[in-house]
C-alpha cells in the first residue's frame, strides 16, 4: 500500500486501516508483518524539504480465514472528523 497525501494536517499511519467484509466484520491486524522488510511506515514529513507529503509505504498483513475473504470486502481507512474512504478488494 503507498499513500499520498497532498495537503492536509494529518498523516494516515497502519493503525488508520481497516479490513471490513460486507456483513461489517472487521479482521484483526498481523503483527508478525514487523517481521517484514517492506512493513507499512509512516514516512509523515519525509517529503517537507520539497513542499510534498509522503505519509506511508509499504505491506499491512491481516487474519483472515483459510477460505479468504468474501467478495466486497473493502480496506477502509477513517481520518479526521470521521471521514471514511476505502477500496474494494477484487
Amino acid at each position: 500500500m503507498r499513500t499520498h497525501v497532498t495537503q492536509g494536517p494529518f498523516t494516515l499511519s497502519r493503525e488508520h486501516f481497516e479490513l471490513v467484509s460486507p456483513a461489517g466484520k472487521t479482521f484483526d491486524q498481523d503483527e508478525n508483518v514487523y517481521y517484514r522488510p517492506d512493513h507499512f511506515r509512516d514516512l509523515h514529513g519525509a517529503g517537507e524539504q520539497d513542499g510534498s507529503t509522503k505519509p506511508g509505504t509499504g505491506v499491512i498483513l491481516y487474519d483472515v480465514p483459510a477460505g479468504g475473504v468474501p467478495e466486497g470486502t473493502r480496506v477502509e481507512a477513517t481520518l479526521f472528523k470521521g471521514q471514511t474512504f476505502g477500496w474494494t478488494l477484487p
